[in-house]
C-alpha cells in the first residue's frame, strides 16, 4: 500500500512544505527515525505548499509527481500544440506571457493554482496560473 505524507512530525504536520508518496515501509522507517536524523528526500514528491501565492489552494502539483497524477486529472488541463510548448521550454523567463500563446485562451479557462499542459499525455508540464484573466503563465521547475 502507497500514502502520501510529510517528513513532519503529526503535531506539525499542518505547516508541511512537501507531501511525498512512498510505500509503507518507507513511511514506516522515517517515521520511526526522525527524531534521530534529518531525511530530506524520501519518496516521489507530489505536492508543495503555495508558500500564500494563491489563497484558496494550500498546495501545488509538483513536477517530479505529475506523470502519475496525470491520468487521475480531469480538471486543469490544457492540451497544447508542439510551438506553445517549445515556447515555454525555451524561455528564459519564469513567466510567459499568454499572449505569446495560441492556448491563452484555452488557460485562461482554467481556475487559479496549477495547470498542466501537455502535447503528449506523457510528458505532461506543471505550470501555475496566478489568475484565470492573467496575462502570463509561469513555469515551475
Amino acid at each position: 500500500m502507497a500514502f502520501l505524507f510529510s517528513r513532519r512530525l503529526e503535531s506539525n504536520d499542518a505547516n508541511s512544505r512537501q507531501l511525498f508518496y512512498v510505500n509503507d515501509a518507507i513511511k514506516n522507517l522515517v517515521k520511526e527515525n526522525m527524531a534521530k536524523v534529518s531525511i530530506q528526500n524520501a519518496g516521489m514528491k507530489m505536492f508543495s505548499r503555495t508558500e500564500g501565492k494563491v489563497e484558496n489552494t494550500r498546495f501545488r502539483l509538483s513536477q517530479e509527481g505529475i506523470r502519475y497524477l496525470f491520468k487521475f486529472m480531469n480538471k486543469q488541463k490544457v492540451k497544447i500544440g508542439a510551438e506553445d510548448m517549445l515556447h515555454m521550454l525555451k524561455s528564459e523567463e519564469n513567466l510567459v506571457p499568454l499572449e505569446k500563446l495560441t492556448c491563452k485562451g484555452d488557460v485562461r479557462k482554467q481556475q487559479n493554482g496549477t495547470v498542466v499542459v501537455y502535447c503528449g499525455e506523457d510528458e505532461p508540464v506543471c505550470t501555475w496560473s496566478p489568475s484565470p484573466i492573467s496575462h502570463s503563465i509561469r513555469r515551475i521547475r
